[in-house]
C-alpha cells in the first residue's frame, strides 16, 4: 500500500504533494512522469522558477518570463501540460520573492547577497497574481509573510510592512 492509499484511509479531505521547480526540460519531464500525481487531488509546485536574467525587471518582463524564462522555458505552457496529463489543479505550495535586487533570478538562493530592492519583490509578486489571476486550473499560492519570532530581515522573504504588502492588500480590496 502506498503512502498515499495510507493516508486516504484515515483522511477524508483533499491530498496534495509539492514537488520543486524546474529549471531544464530534464527536471520537467521528471515532474510530468511522477506516477503519484494520477492518485492526487492537486499537484503541488515549490515554484521558486528562475525568471529574469537581469536586476530591477519591469513587471511586464516579469510577466512575460512565465512565458519564456531565462532558461527559454514557457512554465504556464509545462503546468498546462501537467494539468491536461492528470486532470488535477496546480497550487504553488510556497513562492516567494526577496526584498532585493535580482530577486527574480533566483529567488529559491536565500544567500545572494545585494542591495534592498522592495520594488522588485512587489513586483514579481504582482506578476505572478496577474498571470494566473484568471487561470480556471491555478488555484492560489502560500507566500511567505512575516518571520515570527526572528529579527526583521530587510532583505528577506517576508512581505508585511514592505511595498509587497500592498501589492496583496489593493488585490484584496478588489
Amino acid at each position: 500500500m502506498t503512502v498515499i492509499e495510507q493516508v486516504r484511509q484515515r483522511f477524508k479531505g483533499e491530498v496534495g504533494y509539492s514537488t520543486n521547480f524546474w529549471f531544464d526540460r530534464i527536471g520537467f519531464n521528471r515532474v510530468a512522469n511522477m506516477r503519484q500525481w494520477a492518485k492526487l487531488d492537486a499537484i503541488g509546485i515549490t515554484a521558486y522558477f528562475e525568471l529574469v536574467n537581469k536586476p530591477s525587471p519591469t513587471l511586464d518582463e516579469l510577466q512575460q518570463a512565465w512565458k519564456s524564462d531565462r532558461h527559454r522555458q514557457d512554465i504556464v505552457a509545462d503546468l498546462q501540460q501537467l494539468v491536461g496529463r492528470y486532470g488535477k489543479p496546480i497550487h504553488f505550495w510556497e513562492v516567494g520573492y526577496q526584498s532585493r535586487s535580482g530577486t527574480a533570478i533566483f529567488p529559491w538562493d536565500f544567500r545572494v547577497a545585494s542591495s534592498v530592492d522592495q520594488r522588485e519583490q512587489a513586483l514579481a509578486h504582482q506578476a505572478l497574481m496577474n498571470v494566473f489571476s484568471s487561470v480556471a486550473w491555478f488555484r492560489g499560492y502560500g507566500v511567505y509573510t512575516q518571520s515570527v519570532g526572528l529579527p526583521t530581515n530587510p532583505t528577506g522573504y517576508d512581505v508585511l510592512n514592505k511595498e509587497a504588502e500592498k501589492v496583496f492588500s489593493s488585490t484584496c480590496r478588489n
